[in-house]
């Protein structure tokens, strides 16, 4: 999934790869059977005016309880981080293209199991989650979390889901997943009961102690009452910079990461 991602190029807002991954997702989605909802709307910000859509993908719509596992799918235009190439496109193996991965491979066994979990869930691929494409003139907002958020009436009306779980950056082949800090401290009952199904399964990848309080796309859900946290391995070395590449991945620790959200996904 990784390698298909980054072979349509960059994705960032107006580049051809961000259009080509859409067109992805929906098709992989709508293959295993799943309800898709486009949330399109056009964002004005320091430059023109772009088109930014968040694919919901809603997999046992007729259940009422109903969680949320999201990603985003966007990659970053320029590699601020990078010493040497800073105006050049950030490639995002691990930086959206992992977690991408780790959702398309969930939603395809749940699509091919007859063990139906307990839960509808809503697969959400988050789109502008690196803000504006060039953040020289404007601070960063994750954008279609943000959007999602302010619109949250029109994907619940009634009844908000139970948990979210937002997945970014976790392909690294040295996998070291810490509790993050906000998470920990908005919704620690949450955070607890999936850490300790994780240092259960993979004691070597998910460690109980915090180490980084992140703003990412759970923030905006936590912010409307969706009880989120956040899922990543932050110690990156090749965080926006044109190294993050697919042979910094791992297929294993894609597959650690997602038997450990369906185990969750199963105790609900």
């Amino acid at each position: 999934i990784i390698d298909q991602e980054l072979r349509y190029g960059p994705r960032y807002l107006t580049a051809d790869g961000h259009k080509k991954v859409q067109e992805f997702l929906k098709a992989e989605m709508e293959a295993d059977g799943i309800e898709v909802v486009l949330q399109e709307w056009k964002h004005k910000g320091a430059g023109r005016e772009v088109g930014l859509t968040n694919i919901v993908a809603r997999f046992y719509p007729d259940n009422q309880r109903r969680i949320i596992l999201g990603t985003h799918y966007d990659s970053k235009k320029y590699a601020d981080q990078d010493k040497q190439n800073k105006d050049r496109f950030v490639p995002g193996a691990n930086d959206s293209a992992s977690g991408v991965a780790v959702l398309v491979g969930i939603a395809n066994f749940l699509a091919n199991t007859n063990d139906r979990p307990e839960v509808g869930i809503d697969f959400i691929f988050f789109d502008g989650e690196e803000g504006e494409e060039d953040l020289t003139k404007v601070r960063w907002i994750p954008l279609g979390s943000n959007y999602f958020a302010q619109n949250i009436k029109k994907i619940y009306p009634e009844k908000l889901p139970e948990v979210g779980i937002v997945i970014d950056m976790v392909c690294d082949k040295d996998l070291d997943i810490y509790v993050e800090g906000y998470s920990n401290q908005l919704v620690q009952t949450r955070v607890n009961d999936f850490w300790k199904i994780a240092t259960g399964l993979y004691p070597e990848v998910f460690h109980k102690e915090v180490k980084y309080g992140i703003f990412d796309d759970h923030t905006a859900l936590n912010q409307i009452g969706i009880p989120s946290f956040l899922i990543i391995d932050f110690d990156y070395p090749y965080w926006h910079t044109t190294s993050d590449t697919l042979d910094k991945c791992s297929a294993k620790s894609l597959e650690k990461v997602g038997n450990t959200v369906l185990d969750y996904i199963y105790s609900l």
